[in-house]
């Protein structure tokens, strides 16, 4: 599968951007890597080069980051969140962009907890409260669609 970059979306009428945000403890390993990079590879969502990373200090994305100017000056207004964990990092990130307007989706197999009843519970409760989840399937062919649609409307 050839990787979509969402990022190049975000100039189509259905604005979706891909950011990157770690939090980063010294000396704690983390296992955000090789999970969320097997997921992202498998659904084609890998790093490209023009992605922004914003490395941040607490749960959310959002707080103390210039995530927001980012994201404004995209002009995105969605954003697909994978991630660890569910009941912590994405939970606060989810919220936190929620809170600022944005559609929210969050890849269910692409987010991970310590304990599946956590991780459960979580998606439970945000999908009823800030955000839709979806299945990796569902996110590539929404995302296939919006790049064919691009494709279409740029010939």
């Amino acid at each position: 599968m050839s990787q979509v970059n969402p990022a190049e979306l975000a100039y189509g009428s259905d604005k979706t951007g891909l950011v990157w945000g770690y939090l980063f403890k010294p000396g704690q390993y983390t296992n955000l890597d090789v999970n969320l990079g097997y997921y992202t590879q498998a659904i084609g969502l890998g790093q490209m080069p023009d992605d922004v990373v914003i490395t941040k200090q607490r749960a959310s994305v959002f707080f103390g980051t210039p995530l927001m100017a980012h994201l404004t000056q995209l002009g995105v207004q969605s954003l697909i969140i994978c991630g660890e964990s569910t009941s912590g990092c994405v939970r606060a990130s989810a919220v936190d962009a929620y809170s600022n307007g944005f559609h929210v989706v969050l890849v269910e197999e692409c987010c991970f907890d310590r304990s599946l009843l956590s991780h459960k519970v979580n998606l439970f409760d945000m999908h009823h409260k800030y955000a839709d989840v979806m299945h990796v399937g569902e996110v590539i062919a929404h995302l296939e669609a919006l790049a064919a649609k691009k494709v279409k409307k740029a010939s």
